[in-house]
């Protein structure tokens, strides 16, 4: 049984709501309350799995409710369903809603949006593994990423290409900014795969808003040794993008899966950046293991913490609303299995990209050698463009 709690002070939209769900066939079971007082009374009674606010209501609004609920129940998936006008209010939510609903919204939209973030909990079968992960902070972005975006914004003359250029740098940000423009509360008939084409959909003040003014950018809390290795992951993160989606055209794939390789390759390390940022003292001894055992860093992860970067990487961005391919190939991107099919696919032409990256800076551990695994494993149909892309690297 999933319980989920609506909550809107007007009773009206209520009832609405009640009658707009009272044919759902999933093993769902709802409750309403008209204020946020109510609904954090009703959640002493009940552990609800989700929770969908309205934005304006009097006393405590939809963020401040949210942001309580996430203190004290993280594993509650948290929605914000409000009007276009409530942009502003919108993006104070940024951190404590994990999707965005717009009012009028129909019955097959809400059932959707619900059911894809409630699968998330799937990927992590250990409920206190669950329970861990929902109460780690996502991190902001790095105060070298801020201070460029500073710079370039406050000048009237700067194009939406030079925007999405520093945006793509930063592995958090570009995830904040492809969930909210591919939530259900603009309702676009396609899914938003490049930053560029977000900031073209949402305008100039609405990025502004999200990168300048929301807790997106708190980045003078790290400490130095944190700011070190996230900067260092944001900088494979871009790395690996550019030369797995290079990698898609050196074996004739057509733009849109070069497209999806790229945010994939981007996004795939959510996970590390939130494990480094929550547990750094354990994440040094995974690479310490990694390196020591010659095993791969997800092995250590799931030996130190239970679950590997990218079972959290997919965790969050399901729970975030990104596609079923996105995450399951971020699920994958380390699995070696991947690069022995017939055709590679995404999370194949990450691996192998990756691995050649890693053997390229000397962080290659595994006993046995690129070119072996390879030669071994990987479709001949595909030998020349990776020596063409290892020459390329």
């Amino acid at each position: 049984m999933v319980n989920i709690l609506f909550v809107d002070d007007d009773q009206s939209i209520l009832n609405s709501m009640e009658r707009l769900l009272f044919d759902v066939e999933e093993d769902w079971d709802f409750q309403f309350a008209v204020s946020g007082k109510e609904a954090l009374e009703l959640f002493h009674e009940t552990p609800f799995d989700v929770v969908v606010s309205d934005m304006r209501m009097p006393e405590m609004n939809g963020a401040e409710l949210l942001r309580e609920i996430k203190d004290k129940y993280p594993k509650t998936i948290r929605f914000i369903l409000s009007g276009y006008s409530d942009m502003k209010l919108i993006l104070e939510t940024v951190q404590t809603a994990e999707q965005f609903l717009a009012k009028p919204i129909e019955p097959d939209v809400l059932i959707s949006t619900i059911k894809g973030a409630i699968m998330s909990n799937s990927i992590i079968a250990n409920e206190e593994l669950i329970e861990k992960v929902s109460r780690f902070e996502v991190l902001p972005a790095v105060p070298k990423i801020y201070s460029r975006l500073c710079g370039i914004m406050e000048s009237p003359d700067v194009t939406i290409d030079e925007i999405s250029e520093v945006i793509e740098t930063d592995v958090i940000v570009t995830a904040k900014i492809l969930k909210l423009v591919n939530s259900a509360f603009f309702g676009l008939r396609r899914t938003i795969e490049k930053v560029s084409d977000a900031i073209t959909y949402l305008g100039f003040d609405v990025v502004k808003a999200l990168v300048l003014s929301t807790e997106l950018f708190n980045g003078e809390e790290f400490e130095a040794r944190n700011k070190r290795i996230i900067e260092k992951i944001n900088l494979e993160s871009f790395e690996r993008a550019k030369v797995a989606s290079e990698f898609v055209v050196l074996t004739g794939g057509n733009d849109k899966k070069k497209k999806e390789t790229y945010l994939i390759g981007l996004l795939c390390d959510v996970g590390k950046i939130v494990f480094v940022e929550n547990e750094y003292d354990k994440y040094e001894d995974v690479m310490a293991k990694s390196k020591k055992e010659g095993i791969t860093c997800c092995e250590a992860e799931k030996d130190i913490f239970g679950i590997s970067h990218c079972e959290l990487s997919a965790y969050l961005l399901s729970k975030w609303g990104f596609s079923s391919a996105v995450i399951s190939n971020i699920l994958l991107h380390h699995e070696i299995d991947n690069i022995e099919k017939e055709e590679l696919s995404s999370a194949g032409n990450i691996l192998i990209s990756n691995m050649l990256l890693q053997e390229k800076k000397g962080n290659w551990y595994m006993e046995d050698t690129v070119d072996n695994i390879i030669k071994r494993k990987v479709n001949p149909k595909y030998h020349k463009a990776i020596r063409d892309l290892k020459e390329s690297i």
